[in-house]
């Protein structure tokens, strides 16, 4: 899947940036995946905290914050990992 200068390869789990590979944390590598899985639509913070919602909502934001400082140019003014208020966040592929 590619969105911008990124190029996420889902079964691995693997995101370039060109030849670059970014390095990824688990817990942004299981977000992404599930971004991914259903791109431009929003995924609903509960499933973003893992298994069993394990995670908090205030931790989802934090760890979201953090993968998009590694893909977004600007991760003040975001461009493809988007927040739904109120619900959770979505991958766009195109902005």
């Amino acid at each position: 899947m590619r969105f911008g200068d990124f190029n996420f390869h889902m079964a691995r789990g693997e995101l370039k940036r060109g030849e670059e590979i970014v390095r990824l944390t688990d817990r942004e590598r299981d977000m992404l995946r599930l971004l991914a899985a259903t791109p431009g639509e929003t995924v609903p913070r509960q499933a973003l905290a893992g298994p069993g919602g394990s995670t908090g909502e205030r931790a989802v934001d934090v760890q979201i914050n953090r993968l998009r400082r590694k893909v977004e140019r600007d991760s003040a003014n975001p461009l493809f990992v988007q927040t739904v208020r109120g619900v959770g966040y979505r991958l766009v592929t195109t902005p």
